[in-house]
């Protein structure tokens, strides 16, 4: 959220506006139930926190596109 409203008065000021962020197959609940150590369970929720987020941001904000990459 830092990052994002940091960044916006540069994303307000492009021509054609993209966020970005880099998530993880732990913010998905239905994998990390079978497979993730519990001992990351605060890095899956921070995780699943920031794509909620992200996707807030691109809904409120009809100028923006904001999406999530999942890497693997």
């Amino acid at each position: 959220m830092r990052l994002f409203q940091a960044m916006l008065p540069l994303l307000k000021a492009s021509k054609n506006p993209k966020f970005v962020v880099i998530s993880s197959w732990v913010s998905s609940t239905a994998k990390v139930a079978l497979s993730a150590p519990f001992g990351i369970a605060s890095y899956g929720a921070s995780k699943a926190a920031v794509n909620h987020l992200v996707r807030r941001a691109h809904f409120e904000n009809e100028w923006l596109t904001a999406f999530v990459l999942h890497p693997g």
